[in-house]
């Protein structure tokens, strides 16, 4: 369902014939590479797979880490390349089914929860199906999550600059671990998690890495449009308003928005438990989605473990039915049809509305 993954092996094997994949495009580095190389075939058949071979990749250090796994020990072999990365998602994934037993256990949930993620059809499909990282990337949050809980800050602060360094969408958490530690030992978590951020990047860091990657980053706000909900609102108004689509400005208002919020419920609640701190990296995370022009199905993967110990439904659900989007790519016009999105979240916004519990939902026990 997804063809990101040509990309993950695109960037390894620049890695692994030592190039520095945040330097350049596909496009820049296959006109770059000598027709007498080697494996001139190769890179030339896998960049016909890419999607969006004109734009610098965005993945940061960490994912780059599993594509060079995957390029030394799959060699120049695409479809064992793919089988790397997946059976380390599947190992990575597998660990996370742990930690988040272990973390129900300590919010005395019931284990049978745990089914919800481990059995998930979205998180199966999207995870070790279609390689998407944020399974990886909530087993970090899990694993930061399950250390703090155990007074090991500097371990949490290393495990959630690790999942940082996967995607970036865990950085909007930050500020909640300052509440729910207090001033002194919320920033030196911080720190931490930025520190490891910071190692992370510093191989990568040139002028032409940041001028590449900040260009990825604001494409997503201000370019790429995927099943998004109140974005296509204001993106109808300002149609009506201006005659044409104003992307670049849409998105980057809705992020001040978000941000706005965000402030006053940093500010709103001055200190947390741990109860609060999952519930509110809940209602953070389902804000900035909600708020965002891209939804692809994989990004709400994010928001299922914390979910899951909110024991809030709504996101079990949002989970299953964004697999709506995957109607666009019926016709090679990869077009919305917005009865399809209006379903969508009408759904979500209904179960959000009646705010239900998963435990009385499945009548699970204890």
């Amino acid at each position: 369902l997804s063809d990101d993954i040509y990309r993950f092996i695109w960037d390894g094997q620049l890695m692994h014939t030592g190039s520095n994949p945040l330097l350049s495009t596909p496009d820049i580095y296959l006109q770059q590479l000598a027709k007498n190389n080697n494996h001139y075939s190769y890179f030339k058949q896998l960049h016909g797979l890419i999607n969006h071979p004109q734009y610098y990749t965005c993945y940061p250090p960490f994912m780059q880490l599993f594509f060079w796994i995957s390029a030394v020990v799959g060699g120049f072999n695409i479809t064992v390349n793919i089988i790397i990365i997946k059976l380390l998602i599947a190992l990575v994934d597998i660990g996370c089914m742990v930690v988040l037993a272990k973390l129900l256990q300590y919010f005395k949930l019931p284990i049978g929860l745990l089914l919800l993620y481990a059995l998930n059809p979205s998180v199966i499909i999207e995870g070790v199906g279609n390689a998407h990282f944020e399974v990886v990337q909530v087993t970090f949050i899990c694993l930061s999550i399950y250390f703090i809980i155990n007074q090991k800050i500097i371990a949490g602060g290393t495990a959630f600059g690790l999942a940082i360094v996967i995607k970036l969408i865990p950085v909007l958490l930050l500020p909640l671990f300052v509440r729910y530690f207090g001033f002194k030992k919320g920033i030196l978590f911080a720190s931490i998690a930025i520190l490891v951020v910071i190692i992370s990047f510093l191989p990568f860091v040139t002028t032409t890495f940041l001028q590449g990657f900040s260009s990825s980053i604001g494409l997503y706000f201000q370019s790429f449009e995927f099943n998004a909900s109140l974005y296509y609102i204001a993106r109808k108004i300002g149609f009506l308003e201006k005659g044409f689509n104003y992307i670049a400005v849409l998105g980057p208002m809705l992020m001040v928005r978000f941000l706005s919020i965000y402030a006053i419920i940093f500010f709103v609640w001055q200190k947390i438990n741990v109860q609060q701190l999952v519930t509110l990296g809940m209602i953070v995370l389902t804000l900035f989605y909600t708020l965002s022009t891209t939804v692809h199905p994989w990004y709400i993967i994010n928001i299922l473990p914390f979910a899951l110990l909110a024991n809030r439904l709504y996101v079990v659900i949002w989970v299953g039915i964004a697999f709506l989007s995957y109607h666009v790519y019926q016709t090679a016009l990869f077009s919305e049809n917005m009865i399809f999105v209006l379903i969508e979240y009408v759904i979500i916004l209904l179960f959000i509305l009646t705010n239900q519990s998963i435990i009385k939902t499945f009548k699970l026990k204890l």
